[in-house]
Order: structure tokens, then C-alpha cells, then sequence
């Protein structure tokens, strides 16, 4: 008697793309959370890094603030990030 290569879906009583559908329901939104964690929110951390640091390097570098796309009153450059 041969054993058989694939497996027999009839035996299962379902398709072979159920157990796809079943294996991608989870793994897309995992795939996008550890995404999110390791790629987007790393970036988003170095950039809120970078803005603190600058505001700190040009807290005391005087400008001038605009109104209306007119000149206004006086500011700080640091202030304005």
C-alpha cells in the first residue's frame, strides 16, 4: 500500500485554503505590530529626541514670531519647537 504525499483534505472536511486564511488572520496584524514596535516607533523616538535637543541648543536664539504671515512680537527659536 502507498502512503499518499499530501496529506488528504477530505479526511479534514475542509479546503487547503482555509488553513491559509487561519495562518494569515494572525500573522498580518503580528507582522504589523512588530513593525510598529520596532521600526515606526524607534524612528519616532529619534526624531522626538532630535526636537528636544534642538530646543535646548537654540533655547536662547532670539527671532522674530509672525502673525498672520506678518511680523509680530519677539521669541525664542527654541520656544517655537
Amino acid at each position: 500500500m502507498a502512503i499518499p504525499i499530501q496529506p488528504s483534505f477530505k479526511a479534514l472536511k475542509t479546503y487547503p485554503a482555509a488553513f491559509i486564511f487561519e495562518n494569515n488572520k494572525t500573522a498580518i496584524p503580528l507582522s504589523a505590530m512588530d513593525a510598529f514596535e520596532k521600526v515606526y516607533m524607534q524612528s519616532l523616538i529619534a526624531v522626538i529626541q532630535k526636537l528636544k535637543d534642538l530646543c535646548i541648543e537654540w533655547k536662547d536664539i532670539p527671532m522674530l514670531a509672525r502673525t498672520h504671515g506678518q511680523p509680530a512680537s519677539p521669541t525664542r527659536l527654541g520656544k517655537e519647537f
